[in-house]
């Protein structure tokens, strides 16, 4: 009886270790991927969205015991990455990482060549970031009031940038000056940085801008955030308020970050994919890199992600079709 208590006992042991080993094994699935796996980033090599999955996919490769490969999509305002994620086959090893802005872009282009809702399907959340309104150290403003009023002393003088036509910083510029009751120039930039140097060179006084590229400038002190996007204030700079908070709707619609599988794809590979998701955002080393650049980890079952995405689109909508803006 002794050896047979013992035998049990190394046994036990062999699976406790095998579990610690391996994250998927301690998960009762009947799929797991074969073969390499190819994650499709819609971003540029060390933007935002690039520097999340880059963090992630190492943790992502342990749970899932094989290596992947991130393959970076740019173009086409988010069209290139979405329809190659399309094309590929729905047998888990393609998938599709992607911000808010392939959401918001069929809004403002009736002519987007994908329809999201269509083409791929949602996996999990990845990763949770804010915009912030943004003054420069030239600009006596000190809140979101005292900007308003500035502003109205000088109609039409106050110039206001954002990282793009047609990009949330746009939508949510025309959306403040229109429930502040303000006339001030909306200036769109290629992107974030560029619209950032301007400002803190004094070209721009204000900007709408993502935390992610524009954190670091606000810890510095070269540029002061008065208010943040989104329904709760961020982590990264918990003294800020939100627009809510200050009186101002329309502007709870989030920045975040996604992963999809191609349309078609069997319930249990989403379900492992977003599983593998969730190991990755809990590990320490992605909590410090997305925090470096103010985002939060986030994972969510395929079902929970799809009611996020049903419930962004319809903030977005409501505030394109209030604003009219059109490509």
């Amino acid at each position: 009886m002794p050896g047979r208590r013992t035998f049990a006992l190394a046994a036990l042991m062999s699976l406790v270790t095998a579990s610690l080993a391996s994250p998927a094994a301690a998960q009762a699935d009947d799929w797991k991927p074969e073969r390499l796996v190819r994650v499709l980033v819609n971003g540029a090599p060390g933007s935002g969205a690039d520097t999340a999955m880059r963090a992630a996919v190492p943790h992502m490769e342990k749970f899932a015991g094989v290596r992947m490969v991130i393959e970076n999509q740019v173009g086409g305002g988010g069209s290139v990455g979405v329809l190659a994620a399309a094309r590929a086959q729905p047998d888990g090893h393609t998938l599709l990482a992607a911000v808010s802005g392939v959401l918001l872009n069929p809004l403002i282009n009736p002519n987007t060549p994908y329809d999201l809702f269509r083409d791929v399907v949602p996996v999990s959340q990845v990763t949770r970031s804010t915009a912030a309104l943004l003054v420069n150290n030239h600009t006596p403003a000190q809140s979101l009031k005292e900007l308003a009023d500035l502003a109205r002393a000088q109609p039409g003088k106050l110039d206001m940038g954002n990282f793009g036509f047609g990009t949330s910083s746009h939508i949510q510029g025309v959306v403040l000056a229109r429930r502040l009751g303000v006339d001030w120039q909306i200036v769109p930039f290629p992107s974030s940085p560029p619209l950032l140097r301007d400002m803190i060179a004094g070209h721009i006084c204000c900007g709408i801008s993502d935390l992610s590229s524009a954190g670091e400038f606000v810890r510095t002190r070269q540029l002061r955030a008065l208010a943040v996007n989104g329904t709760a204030r961020s982590p990264a700079m918990p003294d800020v308020p939100t627009f809510a908070e200050l009186g101002i709707t329309g502007l709870e619609a989030e920045l975040f970050q996604g992963l999809y599988a191609p349309a078609g794809t069997p319930e249990k590979i989403l379900n492992f994919w977003s599983r593998a998701v969730a190991y990755a955002v809990r590990q320490p080393e992605v909590i410090e890199i997305l925090s470096r650049g103010s985002s939060q980890g986030v994972s969510s079952t395929p079902a929970e992600f799809a009611a996020f995405m049903r419930d962004q689109h319809a903030r977005w909508k409501q505030v394109v079709d209030e604003t009219g803006i059109r490509k």
